[in-house]
């Protein structure tokens, strides 16, 4: 009895080793590489007036990734070009809800402003802004707040 439980066991984390060793493969492939890149741009792109693309992603997903051919695209011009974007975190931070960046490395960067006829700036007007009404506890009164819109 003792023998079978034992082997039981065994092959019940024999089984698990090699589905983690199977996630861990498939997480290096182009294929679930290509899968994260558009789930971090559609990400993106909900929140801001305008697109951004990126050429590829590389790197180990467990403890760092690069980004390369970044753009970030409002309704006329290309206003941000980055050539690489490295970036070095601890992924156990993400289980406890917190995020852990070691190393951020920006490199090739180039950055288009200019200044609209109403004297804002065409970088000011790339994150949406939400305009609703919020109830203000401390004043009794509805207040107007400014957020990313989902």
């Amino acid at each position: 009895m003792m023998k079978r439980l034992l082997k039981i066991i065994l092959i019940f984390f024999l089984r698990c080793l090699i589905l983690l060793m199977g996630i861990m493969l498939f997480s290096q492939t182009p294929l679930f590489k290509n899968w994260v890149k558009g789930k971090i741009v559609a990400q993106i792109n909900q929140y801001i007036n305008g697109q951004v693309t990126i050429e590829e992603l590389s790197g180990n997903l467990f403890r760092g990734v690069s980004l390369s051919g970044i753009r970030l695209i409002d309704q006329r011009d290309t206003i941000l070009v980055v050539g690489q974007l490295k970036l070095n975190y601890q992924p156990l931070k993400l289980l406890q809800k917190k995020i852990s960046i070691k190393e951020l490395t920006i490199a090739e960067t180039e950055l288009l402003l200019n200044q609209i006829s109403d004297s804002s700036w065409n970088i000011g007007h790339i994150v949406k802004q939400d305009t609703s009404e919020k109830f203000s506890a401390e004043e009794g009164t509805a207040a107007e707040t400014a957020r990313p819109t989902p």
